[in-house]
């Protein structure tokens, strides 16, 4: 590698975390956002193995919503658990469904949450087996939910993804 390629990758890399810096240290995250404690955020749902085979990003705004995606969430088992009650009128739940897979080796994860006035900025991790990983050969179907405190605002969903090495 010629010093003015290694010179360029080394600017590209140092103005790309510059961005990030000036984002809250997350890209697509405001500076002013604040993220919500671990008491402000409860994982209702996580499991490598849902019955919600599309790929999503859901915010549910009521119980009959939030037992649609529970009953779908539970399609494998039977008999399926039962609805854990929410009180939706203080909390509200967000919900990221990596769709099938036709490996175990992959993951989602809802990594934090971040306030902004009335607006909610979700972190969404998505881990993928890297070449050469050993992995399950069966179908899966991560999803994560967690239960937030109720925002007048949008809710916005902040993407990243990771291979992981093996």
């Amino acid at each position: 590698m010629s010093t003015r390629t290694v010179a360029l990758v080394v600017a590209a890399a140092l103005a790309s975390s510059a961005f990030a810096c000036t984002q809250g240290g997350v890209v697509g995250i405001p500076d002013a956002a604040t993220q919500l404690s671990g008491q402000q955020v409860q994982t209702v749902l996580q499991t490598g193995n849902s019955g919600l085979d599309q790929r999503s990003r859901t915010v549910l705004r009521s119980q009959a919503e939030w037992a649609d995606a529970w009953t779908r969430a539970h399609a494998l088992l039977i008999p399926a658990p039962a609805v854990p009650p929410l009180d939706f009128d203080a909390r509200i739940v967000v919900l990221a469904a990596m769709g099938q897979r036709a490996s175990g080796g992959y993951a989602i994860e809802i990594s934090g949450v971040h306030q902004d006035g009335d607006d909610l900025y979700v972190r969404v991790r998505e881990v993928r087996p890297g070449p050469g990983c050993g992995m399950t050969m069966a179908l899966t179907a991560p999803v994560h939910a967690v239960s937030v405190p109720r925002v007048a605002g949008t809710v916005r969903f902040v993407e990243t993804e990771v291979t992981r090495d093996c």
